[in-house]
């Protein structure tokens, strides 16, 4: 969305080829890490607020909770860390962000979406042109979409390597570092248990060597719809589960909020998991500087995001 916000900025038309089909509660089937807890860092919140004025306010008018001194709270092997003067952290689900930001662009005159898979690149002399899309689900009824610039938004299971192999150039190395990180994520009805407390974050330290011995390692939030959002975190055998007896049990191994949230207030649903195996270092990294060439793109013309 931040690219394609970028992109209407010049009078050309921006396409948003997006395979995923997303509800209205802002879930689709392609991104199952939405149901995790996501903070939102200091400088991408000044980069949405830079792209999308007043969004701020947009989105705690809805709904979501804006933190600052007290409110935001870390932890380091159990003990709580001195405020960061002036940061500021939302409380807000994943989903619910997406969703305002996806109807701020779906505003844009020059904006549309394409409801499609992209499939390929459209190469010519060196040059990207434009990419092949087809159904989201049956592979049906190709087109081609001309473009004179193509942002690749597809995150880490890009094919946007390969495409480039089968157009004929070279691959560029890959360090592949296995992590096998798993998180797990639970809702709770939030009431006053914690005060004006928007955000904790819990993570093991020096003295525990880091590892998960002192106190686990959680986050937790307050997000609209007047609930918590808790995720605890591990690796390898320490991985969370998705058993809602476990999982209020290692909660109570982590820090008070965590501890009085789980004592106090009901769970909502099922506990959500997501594992990541390996972690990639991307082409970004400087490994393309390790490919003879790379293919380029016309300036100016019509964009599209994929």
């Amino acid at each position: 969305m931040t690219a394609a916000r970028h992109r209407a900025e010049s009078p050309e038309d921006v396409v948003v080829v997006e395979p995923d089909v997303i509800g209205d509660d802002g879930f689709g089937r392609r991104t199952p890490q939405r149901h995790q807890l996501h903070a939102l860092l200091a400088m991408g919140h000044t980069q949405l607020e830079r792209w999308f004025p007043g969004i701020t306010d947009d989105l705690v008018k809805g709904g979501a909770l804006l933190g600052e001194g007290d409110d935001v709270q870390f932890y380091l092997d159990g003990r709580l860390k001195a405020p960061v003067p002036g940061a500021r952290m939302l409380g807000a689900t994943r989903p619910f962000l997406e969703t305002h930001l996806r109807s701020r662009v779906a505003a844009i005159e020059n904006v549309r979406f394409s409801q499609a898979q992209t499939t390929g690149l459209v190469i010519r002399e060196d040059r990207v042109i434009g990419v092949t899309t087809a159904a989201p689900e049956s592979g049906d009824a190709e087109e081609t979409i001309e473009a004179d610039f193509v942002v690749d938004a597809m995150g880490r299971t890009s094919p946007l390597e390969d495409w480039l192999v089968q157009n004929g150039w070279g691959k560029a190395p890959v360090d592949r570092m296995r992590i096998d990180l798993g998180y797990a994520t639970a809702m709770f009805h939030r009431g006053n248990e914690l005060g004006s407390t928007v955000i904790v974050h819990s993570s093991p330290g020096p003295a525990s060597n880091y590892q998960p011995m002192v106190t686990e390692p959680g986050a937790l939030a307050a997000v609209e719809g007047d609930r918590w959002s808790v995720v605890l975190a591990g690796y390898a055998d320490h991985r969370p589960g998705p058993d809602r007896k476990e999982f209020l049990r290692r909660m109570r191994r982590c820090v008070p909020p965590l501890q009085t949230v789980a004592d106090t207030s009901a769970m909502i649903g099922d506990v959500k998991t997501y594992r990541s195996r390996a972690g990639v270092v991307p082409c970004g990294s400087g490994h393309c500087g390790r490919v003879a060439s790379r293919p380029r793109t016309r300036g100016g013309g019509p964009s599209v995001g994929s």
